[in-house]
């Protein structure tokens, strides 16, 4: 939180900076400002690739007891620094023709930036990658904030030019270098026991390459801007790009802050998967709202931040705010390629060629260089998007499927097995297994019970040690996982020729099974389902969740086509062949397990569904809330791409149980 609180700041004030050096400088001269801020923008690339790869070596190393060395590393920081510092001085006359600067002051003081700018990268790697996020935010707000908008403001007012407001940042990186050496000692051991810290070069390189591309693209429209534009079009466009860059200010701190949690595992671990999820979903939603709102109030926003002489800006300001917006949602991609250590990160090299080759090409007017951005970097987020999202469901899907190989199923001995999955159910569940044995013994069935605990922690699991009765198993998971997973544990583990499940909080009565175990009888059906939806059900529901539950199903009708009213009620029952089709292929643990379950049944060519009425009581314990609501929708979204896209549930398994192959000859279906 001190890092975003303090990223925002340094934003703040950065941008403060553009609104009041613009006007001291003017459109002309404020334009060759912007142009050369993109080039440090662009050198700051293999900075940011050094500090990405520091921040990998360091989080792989976070449960290590050795004190981590940098001296090694800024030491070659320094050198690399000074040696690209040489590079940049040596083309100083090619910059200066390109911008028409008519000063080579401006490139010698980005070039002499850059080895302060390297050693910086460094430190700043190191200690975000132990998550010391408090001493970064402090070093980047006093000097790329406080110090940076001072000094800019000083010399530009005092007629400094465009020089003055460049050494600015020379100063800002100084100063920020400074502080963050002065805190590395204390954190990083004395040098007689520190372990050197060392990176791969592979990351190094991957990481510089990804980034120039994605940097460049961010700034190469104000570059060709300040090339085919008249000096005082191109200051009007700049502005416009700077104030579209407010929609960056948050998502650009929150994917730094992700990035440590994205490279857990190599990038293949559930928490690297919940991180991309979840940010990727904040950026969006962050990026979007902004660019509304500068849409939206475009002239007002150019006229406050920029006077009157940046009126024209307004007529770029929206399509540059939702590229801004778009970006963002690159940069998370990006970076999740980065930590998966994939090549795909260098996609945005192509879009950066693609946009310059068109801004060549068309160049009539500023609106028209928004606009080719703005398509350019929405297809290339539509492109990485696809292989980033492909990874993360397969990566939980094989992690999946390794929980269902560990228990096949039992031999089939019985009629019936009911599981009943539950987590913290609350007190009336030792009374409602107790109404399910009796109905089911009532009913004249051979059965068992599976009643399995998905790492209770209420409790719950000690009001079963007075039910007295030989078909009740009680089966502990170690950790919450989800209710798809307990009931993949408990459905693998049943041993009736029908096999269904109940949830454990008894809002569902267990009388509704005499219906069910009748429905079996007289219709052997593929699957039977409780609905909320039957003429004959009787539901006392929350407004707010009908509401839920209407919209979720009219969403799965669009996606599926799936000939049921309601998938998420918690009681079904199915065939024993149906289920040895269906378990092998599924990868839901949590709320969706019942979506996927018609999806899937249905995708294997059981189309029988039995529609049941259900009674849910007035106390309901099930935990729906917006957080349970936003992870079904995005399972939901997961076994649609697995589905439609990569048809995951198309694959061969192998039939695990030989009892299956003549209960359906039995039932005189056939089915491979």
């Amino acid at each position: 939180m001190s890092f975003l609180l303090a990223t925002a700041g340094v934003n703040a004030f950065n941008f403060l900076f553009h609104v009041v050096v613009s006007r001291l400088l003017g459109p002309s001269h404020y334009s060759a400002l912007s142009a050369m801020l993109s080039i440090v923008a662009l050198l700051a690339v293999p900075l940011g690739a050094v500090q990405l790869a520091v921040t990998q070596a360091v989080a792989r190393r976070v449960d290590a007891d050795e004190p981590i060395g940098l001296g090694r590393s800024v030491g070659l920081g320094a050198v690399y620094g000074f040696i690209a510092m040489g590079v940049v001085l040596a083309f100083t006359p090619v910059i200066d023709r390109f911008l028409h600067l008519g000063s080579w002051v401006p490139v010698f003081l980005i070039a002499t930036w850059i080895p302060v700018a390297t050693i910086g990268a460094v430190l700043t790697g190191a200690m975000i990658g132990e998550y010391r996020f408090r001493a970064v935010a402090i070093a980047t707000f006093v000097g790329s904030a406080v110090v940076r908008l001072a000094v800019g403001v000083l010399l530009a007012e005092t007629g400094g030019g465009v020089a003055g407001a460049v050494s600015a940042t020379l100063f800002a990186q100084i100063v920020t270098t400074g502080i963050l050496a002065v805190i590395a000692r204390s954190y990083f051991g004395r040098a007689e026991d520190l372990v050197s810290l060392r990176t791969t070069s592979r990351d190094t390189l991957l990481s510089i390459a990804a980034l120039t591309g994605l940097t460049a693209l961010m700034g190469v429209d104000t570059v060709l801007a300040r090339h085919y534009f008249t000096p005082s079009i191109a200051g009007q466009y700049s502005a416009g790009a700077v104030a579209a860059r407010i929609a960056l200010f948050v998502p650009g701190a929150v994917t730094t802050v992700a990035f440590p949690h994205m490279v857990a595992g190599d990038g293949t671990s559930a928490a690297s998967r919940r991180a991309f999820v979840q940010t990727l979903g904040v950026v969006a939603l962050i990026g979007a709202l902004v660019a509304v709102v500068l849409t939206a109030f475009g002239s007002l926003v150019v006229h406050i931040l920029f006077g009157s002489a940046y009126g024209g800006s307004n007529v770029v300001l929206g399509t540059l705010a939702f590229e801004s917006a778009a970006l963002g949602v690159l940069s998370v991609l990006v970076y999740f390629h980065l930590a998966r250590r994939s090549w795909t990160a260098l996609g945005t090299w192509i879009g950066l060629v693609i946009a310059a080759i068109l801004v060549a090409f068309d160049h009539r007017s500023p609106s028209v260089v928004a606009s080719i951005l703005l398509l350019v970097v929405i297809a290339l987020v539509v492109v990485m998007a696809a292989p980033a999202v492909q990874s993360v469901i397969m990566s939980g899907t094989q992690a999946s499927a390794t929980t269902f190989a560990a228990g096949d199923l039992a031999p089939a001995d019985l009629d019936f097995t009911l599981v009943i999955p539950f987590y913290n159910p609350g007190g009336r569940f030792g009374a409602h297994i107790e109404k399910v044995l009796a109905v089911l013994s009532e009913s004249g069935v051979t059965y068992e019970v599976l009643a399995v605990s998905d790492g209770s922690t209420d409790g719950s699991e000690n009001q079963l040690e007075s039910i007295s009765s030989d078909a009740l198993e009680l089966i502990r998971l170690s950790e919450n996982s989800g209710k798809g997973s307990a009931l993949r544990v408990g459905l693998a583990r049943g041993r009736g020729r029908y096999l269904g499940f109940i949830d454990g909080d008894g809002d569902i009565p267990g009388d509704i099974l005499r219906e069910y175990l009748e429905c079996i009888v007289v219709n052997n059906p593929d699957i039977i389902y409780g609905s909320k939806r039957h003429g004959d059900s009787r539901v006392v529901y929350p407004p707010l969740r009908r509401i839920y539950s209407w919209m979720y199903q009219q969403m799965n009708w669009w996606l599926f086509h799936l000939p049921v009213r309601d998938t998420q009620t918690g009681v079904k029952v199915m065939r024993r062949d149906v289920l040895v089709s269906v378990l092998p292929r599924m990868v839901e643990k949590r709320f969706a397990f019942d979506l996927e379950l018609f999806v899937v049944a249905m995708r294997q060519g059981f189309t029988d569904f039995a529609e049941m009425p259900v009674t849910i009581g007035e106390r309901l314990t099930s935990t729906v809330s917006i957080r349970s609501v936003w992870r079904t929708l995005q399972d939901t979204a997961a076994i649609f791409y697995r589905l439609r896209i990569v048809h995951y549930y198309d694959r061969d398994v192998v039939a695990i149980d030989t009892h299956v192959i003549e209960l359906s000859q039995q039932d005189g279906r056939d089915r491979e």
